[in-house]
Parts: structure tokens; C-alpha cells; sequence
């Protein structure tokens, strides 16, 4: 499809070069302007594809480099339709001329001449006419080079193009070209700010030269750009502080906070108190999400800063505190023994003294941990030099079952803690 010219000739290949020049079917032509740029769109059949097209302006049988009017810049996908834009010369011959569209498989767009052989792909021939040169030639490409939370900054190439002011149609993505908002008689040489955008807000923007006496070109195509969400201009939020609430000593920390308020201009520190009263921060805990690798070696008190750099005010979060487990035995570096836990293979229950825990015949993995667990079943109190049972349940398959306690708390089952099972 290029301008008026739409030629939908399926999936079902006819030959390698098909000429439509003699064709009288008048979707199968077009009237194109000088130094005016459109989109070509193409469709692709079982395999990916590339493509360039070409006019012979000069209607001498060869499509040299100078008359080669456009290429994808990428590979189209297999069954899939995209666009590449083609741009006439400023000065191409009126009448009618012969337009040739190539694809090949896999080569790239930049590579694909008119005539030489290729191993996979189709060439198409139309005959298109070229009007006589606009009065007001249209610029080249558009293209938004940035955007801020209220503007975007746009840059054109001049192409053909001698005017000197030029009109800038826009609006929000999908809206129709001639509804816009049009910032018109801008004078510059290649680019312009266009300003009084909304914050996050996706737009498209179009440019023609605006020639005074000699009227207005062609709009270009379109160009599109979405702008940043605006900065901070108040009192941000900190949000709530969440730490662990048990901690064992010197292992890292993972802090995180929710109900910040995250627009732009916003920093973040995180700070730590052993007092709740005097607070440091922390080297480089900058982010609503930390973790504090080093630890902490004392009960510890941490809360969140959120300030808003372009008025300096800030907000300070909930604070969450974190003990030191008074256990040493939760904190040893424990083996993560690995086996084949299964619905057979597996402790479907335990009873030592007061602690009863019948966790089932549904596999949790090879390895269960109930040292944290804040269920009174899961714990008991025990005597020295005395002696309990341990009952135990099993699974579908027959097993056999050991104990230990790590005496000294040193994260290991060894000779030091007795040696042999207890049971």
C-alpha cells in the first residue's frame, strides 16, 4: 500500500517478478508528490522478510542507487504488515514512471538491489505518476528527540523544504490528523519545543513548512513521543517501615517500605537507631527496597526519609524495629539435607514431651523448618539426664528415623554434640 496505490496479492506466490504496469486496475496506481515523503506498507508471507523500493525517474530501464526511495530498517516478522517510509526527490520528472518494490529473505533492507539474484523473495512493478513540484515542498522526517513532564522537543530534517516557519500539528495518540492542536508560524531552522503537554501522556506530532504567500506543504508523518511523569511539588509520603522483627546477630537485613511516593525528584534514605531516638543513616540505603548486608549486632530501630528535592520537604515513615534472637541455635549456619521426599517417603508426624506436629503425608520438601514457627505445638521444654519417646508417623513407604540436638548451638551434628542419634 503506498498513498492511493493497494494491491492485496495474498500468500500465493505467482512467479518471482510480477508486473502490474499494464494493469487497469486503478488501485494498482497512484499520483505522488515531490519532495513528499508517505509510509509503504507491506505484508509478509511464511517466512521473514526485507524490502526496498525504488522509481526509475528518469525512465532509462535501470533503478540506480540515487532512485532507490526507501527500505525496512528491520526484518518483517512471517505474517505480519509494518511500514517504512519512502520520500520522493525535490525535483523528479512529471508523468508517469515505474515504481519497483523488492523483498528478500533475511538479506535487510539495505541490501536488497533491484536486479541482482537472490535465493528467496518477489518483485513487484507498478506505474505510478509523479505531479508537478509543490509550491510549498513538504519537510523531511520528523522525529521527537525528548520529552519532559510538560513538553517535548521535536526535530525535522529540511529535505526539499525553503521555508523558513514552520506548523506543528498535535494530540493524543490515535486522534485524526485536522483535530489536533496546531502551533502555528514557528520560526526555527530544525527543531522546536512544543509545550503545555499532560504528564504521562502518550502523543503524536506532525510538521509541515508553512511557505507564507505560497500557502502550506503536505503534513509529514507522523512522529510520536510520550511524556515523563511531572516532579515532586509537595510533601511526599514515607510510607510504613517493614523490617524483620527477629534478627539474628550481624546477618543481613532486608528493609523495604510501602506508601512512598514515588514522582520524580523524590530521594530516598534509610536511617537506623539503636534508641529510637537518635538516628544515622545508612551509606547507601537510597531505595524503598535495601538490604542491609552487614546486619546489625544490637536491637535496631530503622525508618524511611523521603524528600522532595525541589521544595525540601520531607516526610519520615513508621518506624519498624528489629530484635536480636536470643536463641543462638536460630541463627547456626544448619545443613539443608536433600533426599526424595514423597507421599511414602516422608515425617508425617512428630511427638516429643509437649511437642506434637502432624504435618501430614503431602510432601513439603526435603526439607522442613519450624525453628521460627510462633505455634506452642511446635516447641517443648526438656530435662537433662532424661529420658523421653519420640513417636513418629510414616508415609506409604517403610522408613527408619533420627535425632539430634546441637548441644553446643555451633550449626553442626557432631561428635561434640554426643556423637550418635539421642533416640
Amino acid at each position: 500500500t503506498l498513498n492511493t496505490l493497494v494491491n492485496n496479492s495474498g500468500t500465493t506466490c505467482t512467479g518471482p517478478y510480477v508486473s502490474y504496469t499494464t494493469s487497469t486496475n486503478p488501485n494498482h496506481t497512484t499520483t505522488l508528490l515531490p519532495s513528499t515523503t508517505y509510509n509503504c506498507v507491506v505484508g509478509s508471507g511464511a517466512y521473514t522478510q526485507d524490502y526496498a523500493a525504488w522509481i526509475d525517474y528518469n525512465d532509462d530501464g535501470t533503478f540506480s542507487s540515487t532512485e532507490r526511495i526507501g527500505y525496512t530498517t528491520t526484518a518483517l516478522p512471517a505474517n505480519s504488515t509494518a511500514s517504512f517510509p519512502i520520500t520522493l526527490a525535490c525535483t523528479p520528472p512529471v508523468g508517469q514512471h515505474r515504481l519497483r518494490v523488492r523483498s528478500a529473505y533475511l538479506l535487510g533492507g539495505i541490501n536488497i538491489t533491484p536486479c541482482d539474484a537472490q535465493s528467496w523473495g518477489e518483485t513487484e512493478d507498478y506505474i505510478i505518476t509523479i505531479a508537478a513540484p509543490p509550491v510549498c515542498p513538504s519537510p523531511g522526517a520528523l522525529s521527537v528527540t525528548s520529552t519532559t513532564h510538560n513538553s517535548a522537543t521535536l526535530s525535522w530534517v529540511l529535505g526539499c523544504a525553503t521555508a523558513t516557519e514552520w506548523d506543528v500539528q498535535y494530540g493524543p495518540t490515535g486522534f485524526t490528523l485536522g483535530t489536533g492542536t496546531i502551533v502555528s508560524n514557528i520560526s526555527a531552522v530544525s527543531s522546536t519545543v512544543i509545550t503545555g503537554l499532560s504528564s504521562t501522556t502518550a502523543y503524536e506530532f506532525y510538521i509541515r513548512a508553512n511557505c507564507g504567500a505560497n500557502g502550506t506543504s503536505t503534513w509529514s508523518l507522523l512522529a510520536s513521543g510520550t511524556t515523563t511523569a511531572a516532579p515532586c511539588s509537595s510533601q511526599p509520603s514515607a510510607g510504613v517501615a517493614i523490617a524483620p522483627s527477629s534478627i539474628c546477630s550481624a546477618t543481613a537485613i532486608a528493609l523495604s517500605a510501602t506508601g512512598t511516593t514515588s514522582d520524580i525528584g523524590i530521594v530516598y534514605q534509610w536511617e537506623s537507631s539503636t534508641d529510637s531516638i537518635v538516628w544515622t543513616p545508612i551509606s547507601g540505603a537510597t531505595t524503598t527496597s535495601y538490604t542491609l548486608t552487614a546486619g546489625a549486632t544490637v536491637n535496631t530501630w530503622f525508618r524511611l526519609v523521603t524528600t522532595c528535592t525541589a521544595t525540601s520537604q520531607s516526610n519520615t515513615s513508621t518506624t519498624a524495629f528489629a530484635s536480636i534472637v536470643s536463641s543462638p541455635a536460630l541463627c547456626a549456619p544448619y545443613c539443608i539435607p536433600s533426599a526424595n521426599c514423597s507421599f511414602g517417603d516422608l515425617i508425617a508426624s512428630v511427638t516429643l514431651n509437649t511437642l506434637v506436629n502432624n504435618s501430614g503425608t503431602t510432601c513439603n520438601g526435603d526439607f522442613v523448618n519450624y525453628t521460627t514457627s510462633t505455634n506452642p505445638s511446635h516447641t517443648t521444654t526438656l530435662f537433662p539426664s532424661t529420658t523421653y519417646n519420640c513417636i513418629v508417623g510414616s508415609g506409604a513407604y517403610n522408613q527408619d528415623y533420627a535425632a539430634w540436638i546441637d548441644y553446643n548451638d555451633d550449626g553442626d551434628f557432631i561428635v561434640d554434640d554426643k556423637g550418635n542419634p539421642i533416640v
